[in-house]
Order: structure tokens, then C-alpha cells, then sequence
């Protein structure tokens, strides 16, 4: 028995489905290491890794080593977990989820998807819950300007996230954690990298 051929440009709809979680993922992790350039995000930047030396080294000893400054300012995650709760009292938590996404066109033609995310930001303080908000949401406008990534790319974004408080104990656990999350769904165009 012979295996069957596929070619997609016969049979658009058997593309495979586009990975719209690890597009997302990727592009948050893109967006908080290197803000885009003018963003608001400079204060959410991942924190750079630290050189140490043991007192009286020289400055070209071998024996560097390359130690993590603790946390990443930010941490995003795909699901609500157990221990997010826990993170925010340490850092800031971004949690997104995205819905399972559908052909673009009717007719399946191309290779783009139509994708709907819904993000939660939490930081144990107001203002700063704020302003992640703020810079999630400018981080997200710029999805189409970051060029592609394993998973695909962003190629337009149709309705933007709009950030809201999060009424008091919803996701978290704890009092102290404030929430700012999507009032309405965030819906994005995307094109996959199957060929």
C-alpha cells in the first residue's frame, strides 16, 4: 500500500494546526527580553545574567562564572497553575490562554489563522499591575512588527487586548495580588510555516 501525498496546495485544509500557544509564548519571551525599541517596557526587561569573580582574580581568570540575578521580572505562563499565586509574591505573572485556532478563510485557502487570547497580569502592587497591563498591550500591538518564529508569525492584529481590574480573588488566592486582566478577547491573524 502506497502512502498518500499531501500537497497543501491542493489540500489547503489539511495544513497542519497552527501552535498559536508556543507563537505566543515566544513572542511574550522576545518582547521581555529586548522591549521594542521606544515601548514602556524597559522596566519589565528580563534581568541580564551577572559576572562574578572571587576576590583578587584577575579580570581574564577562567574560573568565571555566569550566575542568574534571581528571577525573571516577569513570568508568563500558559495556564492558570498552583503555584502562580506563589510567583507573584516574588515577581510579576502574566497568564494567557488561547483559544484552538480556525482557518482564516472559509474555503481554508493560504496559511492563516484566526486566533482569540485572553492575558491576565498580576503583581502584588496596583500601579505596577497597571502598567504591565499597559505594556502587555503595547507589547501585543507590536506582535506584527517582531517578524517570525518557529511556531509562525503575527500578521495583524484584529481587536486589541483592553486591560481591566479583575475583581479580587477570581484566579489568586491571596489578598495582596492584583489583577488586571482582558475585559474583552484579544484576536490576531497569524501565518503558519508549514509549506
Amino acid at each position: 500500500m502506497v502512502a498518500p501525498s499531501i500537497d497543501l496546495n491542493v489540500w489547503p485544509e489539511l495544513r497542519p494546526q497552527l501552535d498559536a500557544e508556543s507563537l505566543v509564548m515566544e513572542l511574550f519571551e522576545q518582547g521581555f527580553a529586548q522591549p521594542p525599541e521606544g515601548s514602556v517596557g524597559e522596566e519589565f526587561r528580563t534581568r541580564t545574567k551577572l559576572e562574578t569573580r572571587g576576590a583578587g582574580e584577575p579580570n581574564d581568570s577562567t574560573s568565571v562564572l555566569s550566575v542568574s540575578d534571581g528571577l525573571p521580572k516577569v513570568l508568563v505562563f500558559n495556564e492558570i497553575d498552583v503555584d502562580v499565586d506563589a510567583y507573584v509574591q516574588a515577581t510579576d505573572v502574566v497568564v494567557f490562554h488561547v483559544e484552538p485556532p480556525e482557518f482564516a478563510s472559509r474555503n481554508h485557502q493560504g496559511a492563516f489563522w484566526d486566533v482569540s487570547m485572553s492575558v491576565l497580569v498580576e503583581s502584588v502592587d496596583a500601579d505596577r499591575a497597571f502598567r504591565l497591563a499597559s505594556y502587555v498591550r503595547q507589547l501585543v500591538m507590536c506582535w506584527p512588527f517582531m517578524g517570525d518564529t518557529d511556531a509562525g508569525r503575527v500578521v495583524q492584529i484584529r481587536t486589541p487586548p483592553a486591560f481591566a481590574k479583575a475583581a479580587g480573588g477570581k484566579q489568586a488566592t491571596s489578598k495582596r495580588v492584583k489583577q488586571y486582566s482582558t475585559a474583552s478577547v484579544c484576536e490576531f491573524v497569524a501565518r503558519d510555516n508549514a509549506s
